[in-house]
């Protein structure tokens, strides 16, 4: 067979509708399962998806646009979330894990990680953001700080950079100071790290309760002038 054709499965729904050529799926085509639902829309070569193509939800939906090779994601692509259809990733893909530059949103459309990826993990030098503001700037591997980086407040102000290993702050690094009060105010990166190594929290839980402590901090030393407060 060759040129446009439908093929179907054996309860007669269609199985495809497309281009042919020797008998195989060969160019522009539609995919269907036994249930007659679209899943794949594009290109294919010798019965493979491969090229630019749509991949479908069962309701519908679009999962993925972008480039295919032997019927799976790779190179550049978007991705969706599968119920409410917001935006996943966008960026490159090898055998369908972000792979390469990217970036990665939360499902309400905030940013999460804008940089780059090795086999689905956060890896290279990248970004992560909370609430849409910059929380940490520099070296990952395995979905983790390490190397060096730079951590931030949620109104962009430096907490700490240097050298990280698994999130934890490993190598000399900078040390948050102000003035309030007429008074030097240390904030010093202990706090941050006490949280994650002995309490067990995550990045994000960690930074959150590290900036309320700050916050407590900064507010003893506005109404108690008579004392220095020290936060480690």
């Amino acid at each position: 067979m060759a040129g446009e054709g439908i093929l179907y499965h054996r309860n007669g729904n269609i199985l495809y509708d497309g281009k042919f050529k020797d008998d195989m799926f060969h160019g522009f085509g539609k995919y269907y399962d036994k249930e007659g639902l679209l899943y794949y829309e594009g290109e294919s070569t010798d019965d493979k998806i491969a090229g630019q193509g749509t991949w479908y939800h069962e309701t519908g939906d679009v999962i993925y646009k972008g480039q295919f090779v032997n019927g799976r994601f790779n190179g550049y692509g978007v991705q969706y979330y599968d119920v409410s259809g917001a935006l996943l990733y966008e960026g490159q893909f090898v055998n369908g894990r972000f792979h390469g530059s990217g970036k990665w949103y939360l499902e309400d459309g905030q940013k999460f990680y804008f940089g780059e990826f090795k086999h689905g993990k956060m890896s290279g030098v990248g970004q992560i953001f909370e609430s849409n503001s910059l929380l940490y700037k520099g070296s990952f591997e395995k979905g983790r700080f390490n190397g060096y980086g730079t951590l931030f407040d949620a109104s962009g102000n430096i907490l700490q950079r240097g050298i990280y290993q698994d999130h934890a702050f490993v190598g000399e690094g900078y040390t948050y100071r102000t003035v309030v009060n007429r008074k030097v105010v240390i904030i010093s990166s202990n706090v941050f790290l006490v949280t994650m190594v002995l309490m067990k929290q995550d990045i994000m839980t960690s930074f959150m309760i590290y900036v309320t402590l700050a916050a407590i901090h900064l507010f003893l030393c506005k109404h108690f002038d008579n004392v220095l407060w020290y936060l480690f």
